[in-house]
């Protein structure tokens, strides 16, 4: 009879109990819940969250300095709290007499279009081979890119046929960089000067 009775008090336990009353009843976990009658199974531990790339339970990552949750970022240069930050210096380049022209229907950041203080810049590899300041009223607007010249060592590791750019946009309003990704990538060509791009967006 006392089998009974108990059984039948677990059931009223179980049918009475609401959604709130589920969680996580492991203290050691992330997700730990102390008002959790019943466990719901999904417990969330520091080495799950370490797999997802984070640093601890708060979801926060470590800085350039190796500062879990810290705020110390790179540079334009790559140096961590570095002090280049001014895109007329992180987009430095120099011309050079073999050219194309990227043009662009929409440059977005965030699926915002970027204002006239932002600047789009296109890259080889690491190095800066055009950029302009964003000042767009009548899209498509136009990158210049710069080629190669054996002839000028200041064009050393510019744009070469075929070669295919990559980009970076330079937000103003909060001083960040952006790798941008554009819809369609052409490769460099001298003289194409009429290479049509739907978007160049960064996230």
């Amino acid at each position: 009879m006392k089998y009974l009775i108990k059984i039948l008090c677990l059931s009223m336990v179980w049918v009475g109990c609401e959604p709130g009353d589920y969680g996580c009843q492991d203290a050691n976990a992330c997700n730990y819940d102390p008002q959790a009658v019943l466990s719901n199974g999904r417990c969330v531990y520091l080495e799950d969250k370490i797999e997802q790339g984070y640093c601890n339970c708060d979801n926060e990552i470590y800085d350039c300095a190796g500062i879990c949750g810290g705020d110390s970022i790179l540079d334009c240069t790559g140096q961590c709290n570095g002090d280049e930050y001014q895109p007329n210096n992180c987009f430095d380049y120099n011309q050079s007499d073999l050219i194309a022209f990227y043009f662009f229907e929409e440059v977005l950041i965030n699926n915002q279009p970027i204002n006239v203080e932002d600047w789009v810049a296109a890259f080889n590899g690491d190095v800066c081979v055009g950029a302009k300041q964003w000042d767009c009223n009548s899209p498509p607007c136009e990158l210049p890119i710069y080629g190669y010249n054996s002839l000028n060592s200041l064009t050393d590791g510019y744009m070469l046929a075929g070669d295919i750019p990559s980009f970076k946009i330079y937000d103003a309003s909060d001083g960040v960089y952006y790798d941008a990704l554009p819809s369609a990538n052409i490769p460099w060509q001298n003289g194409d000067f009429f290479n049509q791009i739907e978007t160049l967006s960064a996230e």
